[in-house]
């Protein structure tokens, strides 16, 4: 009930706390309660916009992307100001985080959302150029962040987790995948996918140097003796004379 009252042109924004209780407390479906999550976009709620990203599951692609529009472009700074408001007035103890730690906050809880890669695909190719170089940006710093020899630390609000590599990893091709012809023609992409490509071939390159490691590891983990080299079949011969 209270979140089709949320919604409702004449109750918009009298029922907000209500349903950030109500989302907080893992009882609101985005398939079951259509309308909320488009309804939290379009207000430029950052606060129930992070709630939701937090507790909703079931969040459709093309609702993902609406969010990422508004995080990367649309958000106001007044938008801004009542999350790290909001955010001050929860957690006093830790540093008031500026507007680039909270659109980072924000982007990585997008990017965890669970989704389907056909679907994920579909949505972004309604990305412009420019919204579609800003995320991958983004993709781009996660990938240094994630790297084996690490040359990019993100700052993060407390309690805040950054997206898996395998999550980045197929936010990057799903982009990739979305907006394929206008990567190619657009020249002022070539440098962040050529950096992309250096990033990919030195993690796949360590990987394959390190791999014969992991079986004889595991061994000596389990305590088990290493196989041996098996006597490979063979036939001999005979010339009679």
């Amino acid at each position: 009930w209270v979140c089709a009252r949320v919604v409702e042109e004449g109750r918009k924004g009298m029922l907000d706390g209500a349903a950030l209780a109500l989302v907080q407390a893992g009882c609101v479906s985005a398939r079951a309660h259509e309308g909320m999550f488009a309804y939290t976009v379009e207000k430029g709620d950052l606060v129930l916009l992070e709630a939701m990203l937090k507790h909703v599951r079931d969040i459709p692609e093309r609702d993902l992307v609406q969010a990422l529009k508004l995080v990367l472009v649309d958000c106001k700074r007044s938008s801004m100001d009542a999350f790290v408001t909001h955010w001050a007035a929860a957690v006093p103890t830790q540093a008031v985080p500026d507007h680039d730690a909270v659109r980072r906050h924000l982007l990585d809880l997008i990017l965890s959302s669970p989704k389907d890669h056909f679907l994920l695909t579909r949505a972004l190719s309604r990305l412009t150029l420019k919204q579609t170089l800003r995320l991958l940006r983004y993709c781009q710093s996660l990938l240094k962040m994630h790297g084996v020899a690490p040359v990019l630390k993100l700052p993060k609000l407390r309690g805040a987790r950054a997206p898996s590599l395998a999550c980045v990893v197929e936010w990057t091709n799903a982009l990739i995948d979305a907006h394929f012809s206008s990567l190619v023609l657009a020249k002022e992409c070539h440098g962040l996918l050529k950096d992309l490509k250096k990033l990919t071939k030195a993690e796949t390159d360590l990987a394959r140097e390190t791999v014969s490691m992991d079986g004889l590891l595991q061994h000596l983990i389990q305590r088990k003796p290493l196989p041996g080299n098996p006597v490979r079949p063979y036939t001999v011969d005979t010339l009679y004379l």
